[in-house]
């Protein structure tokens, strides 16, 4: 079974109805290494609650792992790890200096926003996801 058929899979055994095509095809575009509660709630149309209970009875079976990001101030994710004890004391940032070149910035991770979004749990070969229908 493929990566993305366990995913499918998993968002599919925990919730009360079927999906519709629209969500089949929204959901295939969603970068499994990086699910978002917002992604997941606006997409099935559920509460920011049910959402975090999608996603986290996906941790507890196996299929996803929970993360937590750093930002650089552009918005990207600079380092990940799945618990803040795991994040780097320092990450490094690209921005660009008062002349528009690029320069590379070395920010202390405490001072950074912090971002929890969850992953598909590559290592993963067998998990229960219950009824699919």
């Amino acid at each position: 079974m493929s990566l993305f058929d366990k995913f499918l899979q998993a968002i599919k055994s925990l919730l009360p109805a079927a999906l519709t095509a629209q969500q089949l095809r929204l959901l295939s575009q969603l970068d499994t290494h990086q699910i978002y509660v917002e992604n997941v709630r606006s997409l099935l149309g559920v509460s920011h609650r049910e959402a975090v209970n999608i996603l986290e009875t996906a941790v507890r079976q196996g299929v996803f792992t929970k993360k937590i990001g750093v930002m650089c101030p552009d918005g990207h994710v600079a380092a990940e790890a799945e618990s803040e004890d795991g994040l780097p004391p320092v990450i490094h940032c690209s921005s660009e200096d008062a002349e528009g070149f690029p320069e590379e910035l070395e920010l202390p991770t405490q001072t950074l926003k912090k971002v929890v979004f969850y992953s598909l749990d590559e290592s993963s070969e067998s998990a229960s996801y219950g009824s699919t229908s």
